[in-house]
């Protein structure tokens, strides 16, 4: 062999090395992502009148997605190994009555804690959605590699709550891990928990915690007063916040969640543990948490 094949040689071997070390990790990479889809126009959670205002506007707005507008927003996760991939969310079924129960029946806020018939969408559903969103940059997503272990564990979660069939239970308590009820962000969000990421992003970006005032909650089966439309619309206060008797509503915004990804994304690196990355227009943030520790203790929490 000449001098110059065998320096040719020599490189093909470094360069299979080099791609051995470098690409195959992020190939064989578990990852679990979320996506965040925005509503049409912002909800408005500076007061109950605002909040209510705002859905009925993205409720009346027309949209080309169709079946797939999402009024109010929407978060789906996706979890991907070597073997196993779904993308999963749950919604309100058709027909499901939450606006007219706030229109004709008087729930008022109690909209927010009321359990609602629920529905379980997996990849053939939420595939098409994402790769139509993904064209016009209408959807934006945090990517996560796990480490082998934890992707068991997210794995395990998601398959008993669908034996379970918690999925039925649309809105309610939104506490996911203990099986009171999830809207699609609860759901998202219980994964990271469940993977103990949950830090990875501040409550500050788009965790939502409001107390109800107790005079704007009716609850099916309870004796409370009835709460018209226009009392909600007029309503320019949340209750105070050390009210023993406000109810507390917790979730996570989809539309504040985009917006940050779309605002920080030209501050992210290229290469790293946290780096830019794409899936067509649609912008994301990927971080690498292949070394966190997997959670102790069981997934469940009752």
């Amino acid at each position: 062999m000449t001098g110059n094949a065998s320096y040719k040689k020599s490189c093909l071997q470094l360069l299979m090395i080099l791609l051995c070390i470098n690409v195959l990790p992020v190939l064989k990479a578990q990852t679990f992502t979320i996506y965040t889809i925005p509503a049409p126009h912002e909800m408005r959670w500076e007061s109950p009148g605002k909040l209510v205002f705002s859905y009925l506007r993205n409720f009346l707005t027309r949209s080309s997605y169709g079946k797939y507008r999402h009024p109010i927003g929407h978060m789906m996760v996706e979890l991907k190994d070597s073997s196993r991939h779904v993308i999963a969310g749950v919604r309100a079924v058709k027909n499901s009555g939450m606006t007219r129960k706030v229109l004709f029946n008087g729930y008022g806020l109690g909209i927010l804690f009321e359990k609602i018939q629920g529905k379980l969408d997996e990849t053939d559903i939420n595939l098409p959605d994402i790769q139509r969103r993904s064209k016009n940059g209408d959807i934006a997503f945090l990517e996560f590699r796990i480490s082998q272990p934890v992707f068991d564990r997210l794995w395990t979660y998601y398959s008993e709550y669908k034996e379970k069939g918690y999925y039925k239970l649309y809105n309610g308590l939104n506490h996911p891990l203990e099986g009171e009820g999830a809207g699609c962000s609860a759901f998202a969000f219980s994964f990271l928990e469940a993977a103990g990421l949950l830090d990875m992003i501040p409550p500050e970006i788009c965790l939502i915690d409001r107390p109800a005032p107790a005079s704007l909650v009716h609850l099916a089966g309870k004796n409370g007063a009835r709460v018209s439309l226009f009392k909600l619309l007029v309503s320019r206060n949340w209750s105070a916040e050390n009210n023993p008797q406000a109810p507390h509503y917790t979730t996570y915004e989809p539309t504040w969640l985009f917006n940050w990804i779309h605002q920080n994304y030209a501050f992210i690196p290229a290469t790293g543990k946290v780096q830019q990355t794409l899936l067509n227009k649609a912008q994301g943030i990927l971080i690498d948490c292949r070394d966190a520790l997997v959670p102790a203790g069981p997934i469940w929490k009752n």
